[in-house]
């Protein structure tokens, strides 16, 4: 259980899973440029995170 010990309502997301994309870009003369980045396989819902006030478990 987490509980909020602070003055300030904090918002808490459950653990999702994420994707790690790796690829390359080229311009039009073959110049290329790494990309290494994590992103979230589909959008956050409501349902994904919850208020959690000062003071409350």
């Amino acid at each position: 259980m987490i509980t909020n010990v602070g003055d300030n309502t904090v918002l808490i997301l459950k653990p999702v899973n994420m994707i790690t994309l790796r690829f390359k870009l080229y311009d039009k003369n073959g110049s290329g440029i790494k990309y290494m980045g994590r992103c979230l396989p589909a959008p956050l819902k409501d349902r994904d995170a919850t208020v959690l006030r000062a003071g409350s478990p």
